[in-house]
């Protein structure tokens, strides 16, 4: 069975890597798409005999040319908020009673009307979706934190509440179940719950530490962390370390073993990713991947079944060249010590960004996936999905090959931005996770191998890995 769409002309290729992603990567339906002279999308079905039709309003890729990424194209706030009849949406996986319409259209004034051949759905499905995935609010907007980085704060989603709501799954639910009731025989793509831990190396080693900032953490060991035993230990590690001018046995950052030995109970498998540039930034890691000890790190991981990723350095988010110089490097060194991956990706340092600079720098540097886009400041579905999915760049209109493995949550976005404990970090930890699982989708942590120095830390993150286990 083949689905028959069509759609209003204009922004042909837009139109076609939306389709392709929704039913191609994430339902697994095939469909061929024609242009029409109708002003709506409209989905039927090869050989259904009775004609019958699904009708979705038009509204995000019909707006005048000129308005493209301009914010005239943004959604009007507030956002319309829909209540599902339950007698045609009862099992649908929902992230609430209301569900958000970034773009849409009513009938009449109602966002759901059917009939015995046709159905009408008041959510712009096609439109809002792409408006999610391909980040278009960033492409627009200019607001930016000190670090350059798109904020959650100026977020529609954080705005509008539904940060915590991967409402681009929650929109193709709302699809296959309409499509379902149309016809029945439809079979669609299953998915698996899959979970990827990742952590970026900025801290690997007290080597190169100063003695004020090492003051500093042994306060926060004494005062916050109330560990006495691991300032001793930071203390005898760094002294050691200045001595030798190599990471000392002890070192309270090599958590590596910890991570690794923690994963393993539960079958998982971990990316470290490392900084491979030539020079640096104040703000970038103090090592150098040519090292001999940071070979041997490599060496350890891998040796273990655990994946090698890139972590570009601060300045790297706009500069393709450096982005590729530093993954080159990168996999010279894996190369000579005979490190053999069928999968290469990463994050940026700091989570900086740029719409689609980054993305077309990772594709044109060869990496297979990114995964830096999480909002520092806050947890949560930063793209509106918990699925892996193909990019596009927004100003060439071109599908790209690299992919996109959302970034749901970072430790420090918890621990530091939000101002959590532990334990708060945990409870929110949980919900995200539980989320995951109700779609089938990836829980993606990303957890600071320099943030596990603790006890109090290392026994949080190891219930949460246990909890995040399929």
């Amino acid at each position: 069975m083949v689905l028959l769409i069509g759609h209003p002309q204009g922004r042909a290729a837009e139109r076609r890597y939306i389709l392709d992603v929704l039913f191609r990567d994430f339902l697994g339906l095939e469909y061929v798409a024609t242009p029409h002279k109708d002003p709506s999308v409209t989905i039927g079905l090869s050989d259904d005999h009775l004609k019958q039709r699904l009708e979705i309003p038009d509204v995000f890729f019909s707006k005048p040319a000129n308005e493209w990424l301009t914010e005239a194209s943004l959604p009007a706030r507030p956002l319309e908020q829909w209540i599902p009849p339950v007698d045609s949406f009862a099992g649908v996986p929902l992230g609430g009673a209301q569900v958000p319409i970034i773009y849409g259209a009513t009938r009449d004034g109602a966002v759901f009307d059917c009939s015995e051949s046709s159905y009408f759905l008041g959510i712009d499905i096609f439109g809002s979706a792409f408006f999610m995935l391909t980040q278009y609010q960033e492409a627009v907007s200019r607001e930016r934190d000190d670090f350059d980085r798109f904020p959650a704060s100026a977020s529609l989603s954080f705005q509008e509440g539904f940060l915590q709501r991967p409402i681009v799954n929650e929109y193709v639910e709302i699809l296959w179940a309409v499509m379902r009731r149309l016809w029945p025989g439809l079979q669609r793509k299953a998915h698996s719950y899959r979970v990827h831990l990742s952590h970026d190396l900025d801290e690997v080693s007290l080597l190169g530490r100063s003695w004020p900032s090492v003051l500093r953490s042994l306060a926060a060991d004494l005062l916050l962390r109330r560990e006495g035993r691991l300032a001793i230990q930071r203390l005898r590690a760094f002294v050691k370390t200045r001595a030798t001018q190599q990471p000392a046995v002890g070192d309270p950052y090599d958590t590596f073993d910890f991570i690794m030995s923690t994963s393993e109970q539960h079958g998982l498998r971990d990316t470290f990713n490392f900084v491979a540039a030539e020079s640096r930034d104040l703000l970038d890691p103090r090592y150098d991947v040519q090292q001999p000890w940071v070979r041997r790190l490599i060496n350890r991981i891998y040796d273990r079944g655990h994946a090698i990723g890139l972590h570009p350095s601060i300045n790297t988010y706009k500069d393709p060249t450096l982005i590729m110089r530093e993954y080159q490097r990168l996999r010279n060194v894996c190369a000579e010590e005979n490190i053999v991956q069928q999968t290469w990706g990463g994050r940026q340092h700091y989570l900086r960004w740029a719409n689609p600079t980054t993305w077309q720098s990772w594709e044109a540097a060869g990496l297979d996936y990114d995964s830096s886009l999480g909002y520092a400041q806050h947890v949560g579905f930063r793209c509106g999905c918990c699925y892996e999915y193909p990019v596009m760049n927004l100003q060439t209109g071109q599908r790209l090959a690299l992919r996109e493995r959302p970034l749901i949550a970072m430790e420090s976005s918890l621990l530091s931005y939000m101002g959590c404990s532990l334990r708060a970090a945990e409870h929110w930890l949980r919900d995200l996770i539980a989320t995951c699982r109700r779609y089938e989708g990836d829980f993606s942590l990303l957890w600071h191998n320099h943030m596990l120095v603790g006890d109090a830390a290392k026994k949080t993150y190891a219930r949460v890995v246990a909890a995040a286990a399929p």
